[in-house]
């Protein structure tokens, strides 16, 4: 089986890696953190921290091809997690063809998921020596110079969230029930739920709780 993430980023995806990881099950999570790899085919440069890129997955789609195949991910990793695995294309096309498919929706209250975008911006604008500083943060900074400006993205933010929640209970119509776990990390959903699902004994560690969330709380910098 496979285990493909659903719904919306932000909203625990990282410890969901982490715990199921400690389960025994590989996933990887975003564009995977490791290995070089080539695809002159598709003519795609990317940096050597990254496995392959966002734009590359799309590609892939969108020519008709599996990326888990041509990326042998599907050989390695058993669990999908995070962009860009949530993109509508690849969750339509590519999760068909693997039979007996577990979903794991990670649910959350817009509120909470506004807040962490809130929690961000602050973070980035005001602690840039303490976080590694990606192109995306740079812009995301340069875009909204002042808070207001970006308090006022509010609106656009929650049309965002409404149109994947509305995708994501569409496609969980498509599927069993037994096939599909909603989990929420943010609002203490633990090992008991998860392992339930999977059918699996509970560890005797603590249910992981990694991500900037928890090492913005760490460090005094989250804003409730």
């Amino acid at each position: 089986n496979k285990i493909f993430h659903i719904g919306i980023n932000r909203t625990g995806s990282k410890s969901l890696c982490k715990a199921l990881r400690i389960l025994g099950i590989l996933g990887i999570h975003n564009r995977g953190w490791g290995l070089k790899r080539i695809n002159p085919e598709l003519g795609i440069k990317r940096s050597g921290q990254w496995w392959f890129t966002d734009e590359e997955i799309k590609l892939l789609v969108k020519n008709g091809k599996n990326p888990l195949k041509e990326l042998d991910l599907d050989s390695e990793f058993d669990a999908f997690i995070d962009f860009p695995f949530l993109h509508y294309d690849f969750l339509e096309k590519i999760t068909p063809l693997y039979s007996n498919s577990l979903f794991i929706f990670l649910e959350v209250d817009f509120e909470d998921y506004w807040m962490r975008r809130v929690n961000r911006y602050f973070v980035y604008r005001d602690n840039r020596l303490q976080f590694p500083m990606h192109r995306q943060y740079d812009r995301y900074i340069k875009k909204y110079k002042t808070v207001d400006e970006f308090i006022k993205t509010k609106d656009t933010f929650k049309n965002y969230f409404n149109e994947r929640m509305e995708f994501t209970n569409k496609f969980m119509l498509k599927h069993s029930k037994e096939d599909i776990l909603k989990l929420n990390i943010l609002g203490g959903d633990e090992w008991d739920k998860l392992c339930n699902f999977l059918e699996v004994d509970i560890p005797e560690v603590p249910f992981p709780h990694i991500g900037e969330h928890k090492k913005h709380k760490d460090l005094g910098l989250y804003f409730e």
